[in-house]
């Protein structure tokens, strides 16, 4: 849920007692059995939802719900103005209901993480964008991801170059794409690209290689936005193991804005950071 009204504060203060789970993913399918679980007495399961609020009693009993208004053009992309809407809109939700009282204190920021004790059991992806005309994207977009097997099979140390197809970093590149435009099925129509992964010397007991190439995305969505990216990730390697124990890389990418009738407006500047968890 990239990009959402959440963002404006005064909202969290006033679900705090009630957020006990969120989730976040390109389609409801995605979500974690515990949350579709909630899902489901309130016939949600089956529908696209972009954003959606309930309010359960103790015994899991849906009390409420509603589809909140959530339209950045009618507030001229303000996310202040949509989010007092919001907030406005929330009350509405809870009004007449007695409330259980909010827990003192604020709960620390933590990015998401992946869990998982072996090396590399996961990276984040980070993306920021550049200034643009209706200042969007001001909040950066964190997403975990888990080191699939094929993944892990895939960075194990080279010992001369090699050319890959950009799918070989699939669940790292599938992140790379700019909040709230996910019309379409929540996808990509393509990843595509060679890379060269190759070896990048030794320092120490630590040894490197490089993943390079450029990358051209194409989403599912009903304006098809197209962008390139070039991509640089650094891999990195203990003395006497081929097993990859950190990343760190970067992708740079230029997408195009478009209005509502589908034209190009401005092009913005994307930048996804991966980067393993620190050892």
């Amino acid at each position: 849920m990239r990009g959402s009204s959440l963002a404006y504060p005064p909202v969290l203060d006033r679900l705090r007692p009630f957020l006990v789970t969120y989730a976040s993913a390109r389609r409801v399918e995605d979500f974690p059995e515990d949350v579709l679980a909630l899902l489901g007495p309130a016939n949600r399961r089956p529908q696209h939802l972009n954003l959606g609020l309930m309010v359960l009693d103790p015994d899991g009993k849906v009390l409420r719900q509603a589809t909140p208004y959530v339209r950045p053009p009618a507030f001229q992309f303000d996310p202040e103005a949509q989010g007092k809407d919001f907030l406005r809109q929330v009350d509405d939700l809870l009004a007449g209901l007695t409330l259980p009282a909010a827990p003192k204190g604020k709960a620390a920021l933590a990015l998401p993480d992946v869990a998982g004790k072996e090396p590399l059991a996961g990276v984040r992806v980070y993306l920021t964008f550049g200034a643009n005309r209706l200042n969007h994207y001001r909040t950066p977009t964190v997403e975990a991801v888990k080191t699939t097997k094929e993944l892990r099979q895939a960075l194990r140390y080279p010992t001369e170059a090699t050319t890959w197809k950009a799918t070989a970093l699939w669940p790292w590149l599938e992140q790379i794409y700019p909040p709230a435009i996910m019309d379409g099925k929540g996808g990509f129509d393509r990843i595509e690209g060679e890379l060269t992964f190759k070896p990048a010397g030794r320092q120490g007991d630590t040894r490197w290689a490089l993943v390079e190439g450029d990358v051209a995305f194409a989403l599912d969505n009903m304006t098809k936005i197209a962008y390139t990216g070039r991509l640089s990730v650094a891999v990195e390697y203990g003395a006497d193991s081929d097993e990859a124990v950190a990343v760190r890389g970067v992708c740079e990418c230029v997408f195009p804005k478009h209005n509502p009738q589908g034209q190009v407006v401005e092009r913005i500047r994307m930048t996804a950071a991966i980067e393993s968890r620190p050892r």
